[in-house]
């Protein structure tokens, strides 16, 4: 469902969430300002970047890189069950889904979750109502379009986001109660089959800070 407008937002006055992805359609953006509105589930390198009330990590290598050179203490970090129980450090660790839900392709097993749907999961089903999702551009072109693509443990090669759309089709699917707004320029344009669900759609920028701004 394709909507751009403030009806797809009227919702967030309810119990409302963000879900901040790492794709440049955010670099602009104030987006560390929504930490005053609801809880903040970064991903990855924007757990050192931006304030958040979660952080998901998945990767090992940069989740010791993250934890060994910067201070990960203001937020609640999650990663897999695994490298709870392997990676020593005096900031906690805590244990993400090791199994959401019985998958029927190999695509669909926790250990080929990354970040970012690891995080849309969490915040689903944490209880939220509305999951805004930010930064979650999906396509790339000539290199990767991640706004971390130049640190450690990142790659400059762009990906192919067919898995990462299917994965977030799942949850979707899985939280048929929760309504998750993509926030995009007008350019943007939503998997089709994610477009197909009733509790998908897509808002602006605009509408979003005008939305917060009203009801603050």
């Amino acid at each position: 469902m394709e909507m751009y407008g403030r009806q797809s937002l009227v919702a967030a006055k309810m119990s409302t969430c963000f879900v901040i992805g790492n794709g440049k359609s955010r670099r602009k953006e104030p987006v560390e300002q929504l930490i005053q509105f609801g809880d903040v589930y970064v991903c990855n390198y924007a757990t050192v970047d931006l304030p958040s009330t979660h952080s998901i990590i998945t990767d090992k290598d940069l989740l010791i890189h993250l934890l060994s050179e910067h201070n990960t203490k203001s937020t609640t970090v999650w990663t897999r069950e695994k490298w709870c129980s392997s990676i020593v450090h005096e900031t906690p660790l805590y244990p993400l889904s090791n199994r959401p839900y019985a998958p029927l392709e190999r695509r669909e097993l926790e250990s080929n979750w990354g970040s970012g749907v690891h995080a849309l999961w969490k915040a689903a089903t944490d209880g939220n109502a509305m999951v805004v999702m930010i930064g979650f551009d999906l396509y790339s072109k000539k290199t990767n379009n991640n706004l971390y693509s130049s640190k450690p443990h990142y790659s400059k090669t762009p990906k192919d986001p067919s898995d990462w759309i299917y994965q977030i089709e799942q949850v979707f699917r899985f939280f048929p109660d929760t309504m998750f707004v993509s926030i995009q320029p007008n350019t943007w344009k939503a998997p089709e089959t994610w477009s197909a669900l009733d509790n998908f759609s897509i808002d602006s920028y605009r509408n979003l800070w005008s939305m917060l701004k009203d009801n603050g």
